[in-house]
Order: structure tokens, then sequence, then C-alpha cells
């Protein structure tokens, strides 16, 4: 896993092409084809090549009636069908057809969001470095729905890589988008030492304090002691806050109880309430009862009177009886007994 920091800020001559990300599409670079590699048929051997795919011309009136069809659903099944044919066929047409779509809807429009995301999500699983290639010429705003396929696929095949190609990624904003969603994927991973040891990796980089949240939640898994640490040094406030937070999460959801006293000790702040409602919110899923008394026993009314309104809609479900027997003499707002009370009402038919 060390090697995961080896080339992390290859930005200016790693995988990604020096300054190449375009604000629009362009026609010269839209029409290069992306070359993906020859897949192993079970047996051991290589796919044969790919069928001719019809050209520029067809493909054009393949969207034009595609784009005619009344219902969107409808739509929708065809952009998908259309870009799922070419990723695994011919992967260049894909600009074009892009390049239609944008021409009649814009970037922005609903057509274009669902082809890029379908094309992306099948290209990815099939050459995902094609991919990455692909997607750095679009637009921007298109650039973070396919990304997020790409994210996800190539830091399930190769970690290095995926996280090499993130911090290759010019623009800041979409270079931490990568980097979060790669470690949400990482989450869902069993494998919970190699999550904390990228997060802890990722954690010595600048890009450390926009992904301050998703840091701490891998970093906690494996080391909670460390990932607090890490988190309460960090300057910004909103990145500490974000960190601290959910460190926290990560305690309530192994031992709330012990979350709580932790995080009842804090001094009143942002932190403090931050870290109540991610215990609160959590423990209510488990015990809604044991995580109103704690929150009352706090002795903040503003906390109680936030934090109520999370705990009371499930225990109102588990327990109803006893629910609303707390709301009945909880030391709590006029407006907030009568907020819950209405929740415990059965709802007409």
């Amino acid at each position: 896993m060390a090697i995961l920091v080896v080339g992390y800020y290859w930005r200016r001559r790693g995988f990604a092409s020096e300054n190449k990300t375009a604000p629009t599409l362009r026609e010269e670079s839209l029409s290069t084809p992306v070359h993906r590699k020859e897949r192993a048929e079970p047996g051991g051997n290589m796919a044969p090549a790919a069928p001719a795919v019809e050209g520029t011309a067809p493909l054009r009136t393949r969207v034009a009636s595609i784009l005619k069809l009344p219902k969107k659903a409808d739509r929708d099944e065809a952009l998908q069908e259309l870009a799922a044919a070419l990723a695994r066929h011919h992967p260049a047409g894909a600009s074009e057809v892009l390049r239609e779509l944008i021409a009649r809807g814009g970037e922005h429009s609903s057509d274009a969001y669902v082809f890029v995301s379908q094309f992306s999500s099948e290209y990815a699983q099939i050459d995902v470095a094609a991919a990455a290639a692909w997607i750095e010429l679009l637009p921007l705003s298109l650039r973070f729905t396919a990304a997020t396929f790409v994210a996800q696929q190539w830091s399930r095949a190769d970690l290095a890589a995926a996280t090499r190609w993130a911090g290759g990624i010019a623009d800041q904003s979409l270079r931490l988008s990568i980097l979060t969603r790669m470690g949400e994927e990482l989450e869902r991973n069993a494998d919970v030492r190699a999550g904390s040891t990228w997060a802890r990796l990722l954690a010595t980089t600048p890009d450390a304090g926009g992904t301050s949240e998703i840091i701490a939640r891998l970093w906690a898994r494996g080391d909670i002691t460390g990932a607090f640490q890490w988190s309460v040094a960090i300057e910004d406030p909103a990145a500490r806050t974000a960190a601290t937070t959910a460190v926290a999460a990560v305690v309530a959801k192994q031992a709330p109880e012990a979350a709580a006293d932790w995080v009842g000790r804090f001094p009143a702040g942002g932190l403090r309430d931050q870290t109540v409602s991610a215990v609160a919110g959590i423990w209510a899923d488990s015990n809604p009862a044991a995580a109103a008394r704690w929150v009352e026993s706090l002795g903040d009314q503003r906390l109680l009177e936030n934090n109520i309104r999370l705990i009371a809609p499930r225990w109102l479900q588990a327990d109803p009886d006893a629910a609303q027997a707390w709301i009945r003499r909880a030391r709590i707002s006029d407006e907030t007994r009568r907020y819950l009370e209405a929740l415990g009402r059965p709802t007409g038919n």
C-alpha cells in the first residue's frame, strides 16, 4: 500500500495528459478513437475483433430516432442500449453520439447524462484506463458523472493505479469527488486494514482537508484513536468538525454508550452539536429510548429539541406507548411536543 503515495501528485506528467481537460467538447479530440484491450474468452482464446459498427451518419440518425421517442423511459432505455453496445464494440463512436446529444439538448440535458452514465459504467468494466482517458474529453459537468463509475471500478481492480489517476486530475473539485467515491467503495470492502491504510496515506496529501470525512471514517474502522487524534488536529474548522463527527459515528455503530460518554464531554459549540446529532441518530436505530434519555441528560435544551425530532419517529415506530409517555412528560417546548404528538397519531385512509 505504500506505493499509493508514490506518484500521487503525478499531475503534470503522469497518467493524465497535461492540461487536456476541455471546458467544452472538442471536435478533434472526440473524433480520436480510444483503444481498448482485448478480453480473453473462456478457454483462453482472445475475443474476436469487434464487428464493423455503423459510421458517423448512421449514428446521428440513430440518435435522432431515439430522441423522437415520446416517453422518457423509452428514450433512456434506448440510449442505455446504444451506450452499452458502443462500449463493447466501438468505443470511439460514443464521442460522436455524445456530441450529437449535446448539440441537440446541451451538456446538462438528461439525455447526455443517461448516455454518459451508461457508457462510462460499461466501458470501465472493459478497460478502465481507457474509460478514464475518455472522460477527460468531456465537459466538466459530465466528467463528474462519468468519473464516479471509473473511480468505483478502478479502485476495486487496482487501488494504486486509481489513486495515481485521481492525483492527476487538475480540477480540485473533481479530484476530491473522485477520491471520496473511491473511499466510499473501500467502505464496502471487508478489508478494513486496506481502507484504513489508504486513508492514512491520503491524510498526508494536500487533498486531506477536502476529503477529511471519508479519511476519518475509513481510518477509524481500523484505528479509532489514531483517527481521532488526526481529526482534532485539523486546522480548518469545517474539515475538523466533519472528520471528528465521522469518527464519532464509527464509534457509535460499534458502541453507542461509549460514543455518547465521549461526545458528551465535548465543550459546547459546533463540534459538540454535530457529534451529538451523529451519535443520537445512529443510537436511535438500535435503542431510541436510550438515545432520547441520553440527549435529555446533556442538559442542553437546544440539543434536546433538535435531536428528539430525529429520535422520536423511530421510537414511535418501535414502542409507541413508551415514546408517547416520554413526549407527554418531557421538558420540551409546546411546539416540539405538538410536532411529536402529531407524528404519533394514526394517519387517515
